[in-house]
């Protein structure tokens, strides 16, 4: 590759010469950290930024301003380079960061923790499991997809053998890693689910499960698995040399001749954290905004999280201010934790059930292997961060949100499961991603009072799986039926496919949009029309919003919900006395 820099009129440009002319990519100029500045103008302000983000196609020339900084990215994630990064980074967090000195002290282990060695151990030394002593000590925690051809865990008939020895060539990929890396960073303890829980003793997950917030937020740092779709994909990679060094340039200008500057391809930080497996799983949310230090190990580079922001080893994130979009919307989350298993900063309710909704509707829409996970994969963010003082935690809702929590929809309903797990008032009961109707306590009529809430946990972790939930209420029940096309009917019966069957309410009430909580078979959807009932939630100035129920005990006034509906605002569907009923 060969570079020609020129002056005109317009500046200092710069021609390159491939022998592919056809090339076109997002390259960077830079010379490598250490190096002096080129090309900077005499009083120009200094710009932290390596030249970044243009595009080069053939031998067209554009203008260079100025050439400068910029980080070289390991060659390999288990490098030596990468370590390297990695200890800076914890040390610049503990020292630096004011938002994260209070959380590097050293929390209690959890109770099982993988134990590397001690001193410095050989890479590829056996070890072991161990049962923590109540001591405190640094400890490092392991984020990864399940499954592959070489799934290890802990159950009830390998425990003894595991806590005597684990060969570290019986691990998967993914798992000999994060061993490899732990030691590399010279921390005794691992943690790892699989391995650190016994998976077939029900009450040992249970409890294991609702102390997840405190493992990952005790942890000096989380490793990710990143790109890794099962425990066969491992955590490091390596990197063509474009993203490593970059190619070095001959110059043909006085001015730069005696300077070292590189050109390699951009890393599209964008792509990389939105196309990470890891990144799609329901229980990672949690990990993810739950653990003080998070790293990602790419398939181009290092990334790392913490309450400060985002890092990379190419420095981009840095300069651009860690504007990565879906990085950054799930960083906006991060938890005000302060010293371990406290809230920092205790926010008022309504921005506290504003940010709830937002949890909820993005972990909604992430992947469970086990759809009896859905409350256990979230009880971390609930117990640990949201949890007010006074208010009761009640099957992914909280009492002090009723009853406008109440109104959560699905825009994509999927069948119902045969399998119950949590009362249908509740987001959980349902498979589907969820949003929540955005309305202001301030600006919202309420058109129901509740009388009682209750939930019965179904292990010791209040804020996890429930055998049975009630929410009991006054409000005014509108009778309403439920029909569907005849013609959608019978091509849907043809199909074998699902319907939704539309809301009819009275007159004069006009049902402006219904959102159902599953798909409707084709043969339930074909009768004639179903006897429901719309119960008034709430309202605006021009909208009100309701469930849609199916009565399911007329004698104790049982109620199931089905849906949620949004009729324009009318008088005529409170008029009369409230109802008492009961929501199962």
């Amino acid at each position: 590759m060969h570079v020609k820099l020129y002056d005109s009129a317009s500046g200092t440009r710069i021609r390159l010469g491939f022998q592919d002319e056809a090339v076109s990519s997002v390259f960077e100029l830079f010379t490598p950290e250490g190096d002096s500045m080129v090309g900077r103008e005499e009083g120009a302000v200094l710009d932290p930024r390596p030249m970044y983000g243009f595009k080069i196609a053939g031998l067209r020339p554009f203008r260079v301003p100025m050439i400068n900084k910029a980080p070289r990215i390991s060659e390999n994630t288990s490098s030596s380079r990468a370590l390297r990064w990695t200890r800076e980074m914890l040390q610049k967090c503990a020292l630096d960061h004011r938002e994260c000195l209070h959380r590097y002290e050293d929390a209690l282990l959890p109770t099982m923790v993988l134990d590397l060695g001690t001193s410095a151990p050989a890479l590829e030394q056996d070890l072991k499991l161990y049962r923590s002593q109540a001591e405190s000590a640094p400890y490092v925690c392991l984020s990864h997809c399940w499954g592959g051809s070489g799934w290890m865990k802990t159950t009830t008939l390998n425990i003894k053998e595991h806590l005597n020895e684990i060969a570290f060539k019986s691990l998967p990929r993914t798992f000999r890693d994060a061993v490899t890396f732990t030691r590399g960073l010279r921390i005794r303890y691992l943690w790892i689910d699989s391995l650190c829980i016994v998976q077939d003793d029900l009450e040992d997950w249970r409890r294991e499960s609702g102390n997840m917030c405190t493992i990952y937020h005790g942890s000096s740092l989380t490793l990710a698995a990143s790109m890794a779709s099962n425990n066969d994909g491992g955590c490091f990679y390596s990197h063509a040399s474009m993203n490593e060094r970059g190619h070095k340039l001959k110059i043909d200008h006085p001015e730069y001749e005696q300077s070292e500057i590189y050109l390699r391809e951009c890393i599209d930080h964008d792509i990389v954290i939105k196309a990470a497996p890891l990144l799609s799983r329901a229980w990672v949310y949690q990990e993810r905004l739950l653990s003080p230090r998070y790293l990602h190990f790419g398939n181009a580079e290092l990334v790392w999280e913490c309450a400060e922001g985002i890092s990379c080893e190419c420095g981009f994130c840095e300069c651009q201010g860690g504007r990565m979009t879906y990085a950054n919307t799930l960083h906006a989350n991060k938890l005000p934790l302060g010293p371990r298993g406290s809230v920092s900063v205790r926010p008022s309710s309504a921005v506290r059930l504003r940010r709830w909704h937002k949890l909820v509707s993005d972990y909604s829409a992430l992947a469970l292997t086990y759809p009896s996970d859905r409350l256990p994969a979230i009880s971390g963010l609930a117990k640990h961060s949201l949890e007010p003082q006074g208010a009761e935690y009640l099957a992914g809702l909280w009492e002090d949100g009723l009853p406008l929590d109440l109104l959560w929809y699905t825009a994509h309903p999927s069948r119902r499961s045969q399998e119950w797990r949590a009362p249908t008032w509740s987001w959980a009961s349902i498979d589907s991603p969820i949003g929540f109707i955005s309305m202001r306590k301030d600006d919202a009529s309420n058109h129901c009072a509740i009388i009682q809430a209750e939930c019965t946990p179904l292990g010791p972790d209040s804020f996890g799986e429930v055998s049975s939930g009630c929410i009991t209420l006054s409000g005014h029940l509108v009778p309403a039926i439920l029909r569907a096309s005849p013609l959608r009917t019978d091509e849907a019966r043809e199909r074998e496919q699902e319907v939704k069957p539309n809301l009819e309410i009275p007159s004069p009430c006009h049902v402006i949009e219904t959102h159902f909580d599953w798909l409707w078979p084709a043969e339930q959807a074909c009768t004639p029309y179903q006897p429901v009932h719309y119960l008034a939630i709430a309202s605006n100035s021009m909208i009100q919003y309701g469930l849609v129920l199916s009565c399911v005990d007329a004698t104790t006034k049982a109620f199931e919900r089905i849906g949620i509906a949004t009729v324009r605002k009318s008088g005529m569907l409170l008029q009369g006395e409230p109802t008492e009923l009961r929501i199962v």
